[in-house]
């Protein structure tokens, strides 16, 4: 025995996320306008996790949208 603990996992850290959760938030972050990736990313980041699957239906449509329309 080495007498360290074990590693127990992070409280803080978010779960694990699904391939389609993943590609989403990355899509959020990655917009091209930095004001739509603060906005987007930052939204998704915080509420990712708790959104149901219409939800995401819903947030992939709003991701096909130009930025300056969705910044207006």
């Amino acid at each position: 025995m080495s007498g360290t603990p074990p590693e127990t996992p992070d409280e803080s850290a978010p779960a694990v996320r699904d391939d389609r959760r993943k590609r989403i938030m990355f899509r959020c972050w990655h917009r091209g306008m930095k004001e739509m990736d603060l906005l987007l990313g930052g939204f998704v980041e915080a509420r990712i996790d708790t959104l149901r699957d219409d939800e995401l239906d819903e947030l992939e449509h709003l991701l096909t949208a130009y930025d300056q329309d969705l910044y207006a």
